[in-house]
């Protein structure tokens, strides 16, 4: 490799190796690079198989991540004699002992995990950043322990007296090691993935840490007891992700979490494999995530003194067969207790001032959410979760067996996932007075067969309102709505039939996504009626690309409006809705009358009377549905608020 390149007349020094310069050089045997080159780059020296000579010359001073790897036939590799910084995972080579020389300032955790076979490291005793103790880097001062090599074959776990601190990634991935960890009480610090997937440790034991960080434990796939020691104050996300693995699921140890603990991050023991938890004396917060993930957990305690559980604190802790919550408590948050699947019933004491979206979503054993009655916030009604005054249903229980639900009067708004995953409902009862649905309502409702709103309700169906409601077969959409969200009919295989109301501004992503994966597969969708003459908004995967195979019933008149318009002209059937009439719109009073399928449907009459007469003058109803059925083929006079309208079915 030059020195100089010259270019143009102008002459320029060569300072890198760069990013994939020499990258898979099959044919490259030999490499000498000058010694003005100050850096190599990643994926410089990467892949040259048949590469036996590498001399990196005397000025290289960064090895950047996967700089130098995979070169098979190299032997007897050293760092260059004045390197500075080694960056993570900088080179992947086989190599017994790694010489780390005077120059070095900078070892990046793991910076020699890709190294196979490594079985020692020797610092030059005239490094002032760094030592070797036995094989192991340590820093100079003897307060940070860099980096144990992975194919060292000692078992036992040495950690020096002077040790305050183990550095990121300092005994990742260390197999051989089969002894407890015992950190001294002079250890305060356990950097970022220190010992994680060590998987032959049987036993953890915190000693004097204070602060753990993320992933430090992680993967500890054969521990068997964890004891977090009463120092501790901070412990990371994943901090012990898998520890004790599938494996160990049945062991009978309980967790402690003592009272010094500050944080505990994201998924801290998430997959974790012991069955009991203990939160001590004295915790009042239990943090977002904190214990979600743990699947197998079975025992569930909590302090008295707890007073919030935050956002899917618990998530996934699908074993325990009760939850006590405390009467300190006053917040839980949303998705708290998702998926406890396993719990009967659960108490809110008479301080909880917020309860959150889903907080007790997918507990599918879950009968009864009962209130104190002397809660100034919430109430129950026959187990079912609502705001003190009634207007806002937050929770009907995920495993209730009741096949029909009517929704109070009061009601007004149905909470986010308020029905999430109950398997048994056929139908809920709506009433005209509920104006809002919060993101999901019905989601994964697989019992629910049929859904009739009334001709007014709310002006939006958001987002996954009806997802994976795989029986659903039957529904009618009020007039009100304006905006089809997300996903809303996404998963609902047997819906066959869908009648989009005139007022339908927007209908979002897989909203209509009715076919089972993989999407080649058929939808049983094939009949799609809209009512609005001008069409309205789609995403181009409102539809699942089998439905444009079906038909598509417009308004009379609007064919070729809807066979010009972006995405509505894929439907390859669009034809007249042979029920449309063009008398049936009253502009002024917005009354609606439409046929079809042996019924007639009304849409803005209140409480108007209804009635209808066939051609021979004769009234074959009279009333106040809004859904006029069990009429026989033909064309009818309907007399709504001294209008009459015509409509053929």
């Amino acid at each position: 490799m030059p020195m100089t390149v010259k270019h143009e007349g102008v002459t320029y020094t060569v300072t890198e190796a760069g990013t994939f310069a020499f990258y898979s050089c099959t044919a490259l045997k030999s490499l000498t690079l000058p010694n003005s080159v100050k850096i190599i780059r990643r994926n410089a020296i990467s892949l040259c198989r048949y590469l036996a000579h590498l001399d990196l010359g005397t000025g290289v001073e960064t090895l950047e991540q996967s700089s130098i790897g995979s070169l098979i036939s190299l032997k007897n590799f050293r760092l260059p004699p004045n390197v500075v910084n080694l960056d993570k995972q900088c080179i992947s080579l086989t190599i017994d002992t790694i010489y780390i020389p005077a120059s070095v300032k900078n070892i990046a955790g793991a910076a020699f995990y890709s190294v196979s076979k490594n079985v020692s490291f020797k610092v030059d005793a005239n490094n002032t950043v760094y030592k070797s103790v036995g094989d192991d880097i340590l820093t100079k001062d003897g307060t940070m322990f860099v980096a144990h090599p992975r194919y060292n074959t000692t078992t036992t776990l040495n950690i020096p007296e002077t040790v305050t601190k183990i550095g990121p990634y300092a005994f990742y991935g260390c197999e051989k090691i089969t002894s407890p960890i015992n950190l001294s009480d002079k250890v305060k610090h356990v950097c970022t993935w220190a010992f994680s997937s060590c998987k032959n440790v049987p036993e953890v034991h915190t000693g004097g840490a204070v602060e753990i960080e993320e992933f430090a434990f992680a993967w500890l796939s054969r521990g068997v007891k964890l004891t977090l020691a009463p120092a501790l104050r901070i412990i990371g996300a994943n901090a012990f992700e898998s520890f004790g693995g599938s494996t160990y699921k049945t062991i009978d140890s309980t967790l402690v979490i003592p009272a010094t603990v500050q944080y505990i991050g994201p998924e801290a023991f998430t997959s974790y494999s012991f069955p009991k938890l203990k939160l001590s004396e004295g915790i009042e917060t239990v943090d977002t995530m904190a214990f979600s993930g743990m699947a197998y957990l079975t025992q569930l305690s909590l302090p008295s003194t707890l007073k919030r559980v935050n956002m899917l604190g618990f998530r996934v802790a699908s074993r325990p067969t009760a939850i006590n919550l405390p009467a300190a408590l006053t917040y839980i948050g949303d998705g708290a207790f998702i998926g406890a699947n396993k719990v009967p019933d659960v108490t809110i004491g008479k301080n909880v001032t917020y309860v959150g979206k889903r907080a007790f979503a997918q507990c599918t054993a879950l009968n009864d959410i009962n209130v104190d009655a002397a809660n100034p916030n919430f109430a129950s009604l026959n187990g079912v979760l609502y705001n003190k005054d009634l207007t806002v249903l937050k929770t009907y229980p995920s495993g209730r067996k009741d096949t029909t639900f009517t929704v109070p009067l009061s009601v007004n708004t149905l909470e986010g996932g308020a029905f999430a995953a109950n398997t048994y409902l056929r139908t809920v009862e709506l009433h005209s007075g509920i104006t809002t649905l919060g993101v999901g309502v019905w989601q994964q409702c697989s019992g629910l067969t049929r859904m009739n709103f009334p001709v007014n309700g709310p002006s939006e169906l958001p987002e996954a309102t009806f997802l994976q409601c795989t029986r659903l077969s039957s529904i009618t959409l009020p007039k009100t709505i304006k905006s089809i969200g997300a996903q809303c009919f996404q998963l609902c295989t047997n819906l066959t039939a869908i009648t989009i109301p005139s007022r339908v501004e927007s209908i979002g992503e897989n909203a209509f996504y009715c076919a089972t994966y993989p999407a080649s597969m058929a939808s049983k969708l094939v009949s799609i009626t809209v009512h609005n003459r001008k069409p309205c908004v789609l995403s181009t995967t409102s539809f699942v690309a089998k439905n444009y195979s079906g038909t598509l019933y417009v308004p009379k008149g609007c064919v070729d409006v809807y066979q010009s318009a972006e995405i509505w002209k894929n439907f390859k059937n669009i034809v007249e809705d042979p029920t449309s009439v063009e008398l049936n719109t009253d502009e002024q009073g917005n009354i609606t009358v439409n046929g079809g399928n042996g019924q007639i449907t009304v849409n803005g009459a209140d409480d108007a009377v209804i009635s209808v007469y066939n051609l021979s003058g004769i009234a074959v109803y009279q009333g106040h549905d809004s859904v006029i059925s069990g009429l026989t083929k033909g064309v009818y006079l309907v007399r709504v608020a001294d209008k009459t309208f015509k409509v053929a079915i």
